[in-house]
């Protein structure tokens, strides 16, 4: 069951939570990612618990938006300070951080019972983290039955 849930939260994220990529464009960061993160969580109502000594991220990093909530990328290198961030700035995510079947970590969290959330992943492409903001429960469950739908047909696969 918990394979179960963690897949449909992952698919839901992947298909309802952002655009593909070649539909979001991507915009050059500055300063401090982690700040920026911090700031996108609370702007869609999901304030951290603590901002005390949060992890500095300073790499170059890029994020695109699109009207379901906001994707950052950062290097690989970055996924350790960003899951340390996440943990410290919203306490212990919902699921994982798990390891994923490319030797990456993701993880994710539900921030708001509103629906806002984040997902983050480190692999070998890169740390991504995306800020989901809330849907409402007709998009929430056009997103499951989308998820169930691509589960379905990569296992058939």
């Amino acid at each position: 069951m918990k394979i179960l849930t963690s897949l449909i939260v992952v698919g839901l994220t992947v298909l309802c939570g952002c655009a593909t990529p070649d539909q979001i464009r991507f915009k050059s960061g500055s300063g401090d990612a982690g700040q920026f993160i911090v700031q996108q969580a609370a702007a869609c109502g999901a304030p951290p618990v603590s901002t005390t000594d949060l992890p500095v991220i300073r790499s170059a990093w890029r994020f695109g938006e699109d009207q379901y909530g906001v994707v950052v990328r950062l290097p690989r290198a970055d996924g350790a300070a960003v899951a340390q961030l996440l943990q410290q700035a919203f306490g212990a995510p919902k699921y994982g951080p798990k390891a994923t079947p490319r030797g990456g970590r993701w993880g994710a969290y539900r921030l708001s019972p509103a629906g806002v959330s984040i997902q983050f992943t480190s692999d070998e492409q890169g740390t991504e983290v995306v800020v989901l903001r809330q849907l409402t429960k007709q998009k929430h469950a056009d997103g499951l039955v989308r998820a169930m739908r691509e589960l379905e047909k990569s296992e058939s696969r």
